[in-house]
C-alpha cells in the first residue's frame, strides 16, 4: 500500500518506515520533525512538522500550483472548517478569523491537492489528529474512502494504547474483548503493572488522585520556576532594549482584571451537603477538546446543555483546570475571553468553585461527573460515580459512563442516575482487563518513555505490528 505517515512524536518514523517498507509497503509521504533521520530516505517527501503547522508545503512538492478551493469543496467541509477555526487557537491565537479562514483555504487547497497527486492508499497518525493541518487531512482522506489509522493513549494509564481507524467510532477490537469478557469475574489482581496501579490507586480514599503529568507540569511551573522565566524574561528584554516599554505594558496591564481575578470573584466554596454534578473544565486547546469535543470543544454549551437538562433541586460545580493559568498566563485570549466566568456563573444553577477545591471530595460528593473526554471520567467510575461524557474519551464504551450529544440525551442520562443508576465495580474490573489484553504495549512520547515501562525496540515492534495488522484489515 502507499502510505502518508504524520508521525510527530519522537523519532520513532525512521524504525517504522523500513518495517513498514518490509510487508511491502511504500512511504510516500511523511510529516515529522526535523533531525528524525529524514536524510535515510531521500525517496520519501519529508514535510516538517512546524512548517506544515504553519501551512508551508513539504520542499518537493513547493513548486505546485493546486488549484484555491472552490465554493463546493467549502461547503463540504464546513464542520472541519468550524473545529479548526477552534484548534487555531492553540498556535495561531493572535489572529482574526478572517485570516485564520484564509489559512485555512490554503491548507485545504495544498492538502486536497497532495491527496489527488500522490494518491495514497492509507494516512497513518501517531496520534489522534488535533494540529489543524493533520486534522484536515485526516477529513479529507475519510472523504475519499482512504484508510485511515491512529494511535490513542488510556491516560492516565501510561504503556498502553489503543488502535483506531476512526476516533469517533473507537476501537472495534475492544469493544470484542468486551464482549467475550462481560461474564467474566476478573479481580484487581487479574490487571498487569500500569493498569493495576491506576486502578488501586483511584479506589483509595484520600489519595492523591493528580495524574502523574499533572504534577510533573505543577512543578515544572512551581513558584520557583516561574521567578526564574520572568527573570530571564527580564533580562532578554534588557538585550533587546525593549525593557521599558514592556514595563509599561505590564504596567498597564496590572491596573485592569486579569483571568484569575475575574475568575475568583464570581467563585465561591462548594457545599457538599447539595444534589451536584462536578463538573471540571478542560485545559484548553488541546486534544481532548478539539477534536474529541467536537462542538463541546465550547464549554459553556456543554454547562448550558448539563444545566437545562438537571434534575429538580440538582446543581452544578464548575471547576477550571489547574494548568489553564499557569501554562497560559493570566492574560485573557481567545479560549479565555474577557466575560468568560462570568457567562458561566450566569447559567442557572452553576457555581463555580475555587481551583484550590479538592477534586477528589467534589467527585466523592457528586451525583456524577461530566467532562468532555477527560481524566475525570475515568476516576469517576472507579469511584463508582457515574460519568457523563460530552466528547470521545478512550473509556467511553465502559459501562457507568453516559454518552451525550444534546441536552435530551443529558436529560436520560440523568434521569437514569437520578432513579438510582450505579456503576458495577465488576464491569469496570473487565472493562479495564480488557483494554489490557488488546491494549498496545507502547508509547509515542518523551511522557509515555519516562513512565511506560516499556523500551524503546518493544514500543516500535509492538506499533509496527498493529499498524500492520490494520492495514491487513483494508
Amino acid at each position: 500500500m502507499r502510505l502518508f505517515l504524520i508521525w510527530t512524536g519522537m523519532d520513532l518514523a525512521r524504525e517504522l518506515i523500513p518495517r513498514l517498507r518490509a510487508q511491502s509497503h511504500e512511504v510516500a509521504y511523511w510529516v515529522g520533525l526535523k533531525g528524525g533521520g529524514e536524510e535515510k530516505f531521500p525517496e520519501v517527501i519529508f514535510h516538517d512538522h512546524y512548517d506544515a503547522w504553519d501551512g508551508k508545503p513539504a520542499p518537493a512538492l513547493a513548486s505546485e500550483k493546486f488549484d484555491p478551493p472552490s465554493a463546493d469543496l467549502i461547503g463540504r467541509f464546513h464542520k472541519t472548517e468550524s473545529l479548526i477555526l477552534t484548534m487555531m487557537n492553540k498556535h495561531f491565537d493572535w489572529m482574526g478569523s478572517d485570516e485564520r479562514k484564509h489559512l485555512y483555504y490554503h491548507m485545504l487547497s495544498y492538502w486536497s491537492g497532495a491527496l489527488k497527486k500522490l494518491k495514497p492508499d492509507a494516512v497513518i497518525f501517531s496520534y489522534i489528529p488535533h494540529t489543524v493541518y493533520d486534522y484536515l487531512l485526516f477529513e479529507l482522506a475519510r472523504s475519499e474512502n482512504i484508510k485511515t489509522v491512529m494511535l490513542q493513549n488510556t491516560m492516565p494509564i501510561t504503556g498502553r494504547m489503543l488502535i483506531y481507524d476512526d476516533f469517533r467510532e473507537g476501537s472495534a477490537e475492544l469493544k470484542n474483548q468486551m464482549e467475550k469478557n462481560k461474564n467474566r469475574k476478573f479481580s484487581p489482581e487479574d490487571l498487569t503493572g500500569n493498569t493495576r496501579e491506576f486502578y488501586e490507586s483511584r479506589i483509595k480514599t484520600g489519595q492523591d488522585a493528580a495524574p502523574q503529568y499533572l504534577k510533573e507540569s505543577r512543578k515544572r511551573f512551581s513558584f520557583f520556576n516561574r521567578v526564574l522565566l520572568k527573570s530571564n524574561a527580564v533580562f532578554t528584554s534588557f538585550k533587546n532594549g525593549d525593557f521599558a516599554e514592556r514595563m509599561f505594558t505590564r504596567a498597564i496591564k496590572l491596573l485592569k482584571e486579569n483571568i484569575r481575578e475575574e475568575y475568583n470573584r464570581v467563585s465561591t466554596e462548594p457545599d457538599f451537603s447539595q444534589k451536584y454534578i462536578y463538573a471540571p473544565l478542560h485545559y484548553q486547546p488541546e486534544c481532548t477538546s478539539s477534536p474529541l469535543g467536537d462542538v463541546f470543544v465550547d464549554q459553556i454549551l456543554m454547562i448550558k446543555t448539563l444545566s437545562a437538562s438537571l434534575p429538580e433541586g440538582w446543581i452544578i460545580y464548575v471547576k477550571e483546570h489547574p494548568s489553564q493559568w499557569f501554562k497560559r498566563g493570566l492574560n485573557y485570549g481567545s479560549v479565555r475571553y474577557r466575560g468568560y466566568y462570568d457567562q458561566l456563573s450566569r447559567i442557572q444553577n452553576v457555581r463555580l468553585v475555587p481551583v484550590t477545591a479538592d477534586s477528589h471530595l467534589l467527585t466523592q460528593s457528586a451525583k456524577a461527573v461530566a467532562t468532555i473526554s477527560g481524566v475525570a471520567g475515568s476516576e469517576a467510575i472507579l469511584r463508582g460515580k457515574p460519568a457523563v461524557v460530552f466528547g470521545y474519551p478512550w473509556y467511553r464504551d465502559c459501562r457507568g459512563v453516559f454518552k451525550v450529544d444534546g441536552a435530551d440525551a443529558c436529560r436520560d442520562a440523568l434521569k437514569k442516575i437520578e432513579n438510582g443508576f450505579s456503576v458495577n465495580g465488576q464491569s469496570v474490573i473487565n472493562f479495564l482487563k480488557s483494554v489490557d489484553e488488546v491494549g498496545i504495549r507502547a508509547y509515542i512520547d518523551m511522557y509515555g518513555q519516562r513512565t511506560s515501562g516499556v523500551n524503546e525496540d518493544e514500543s516500535v515492534s509492538n506499533i509496527s505490528g498493529a499498524i500492520l495488522k490494520s492495514l491487513e484489515k483494508n
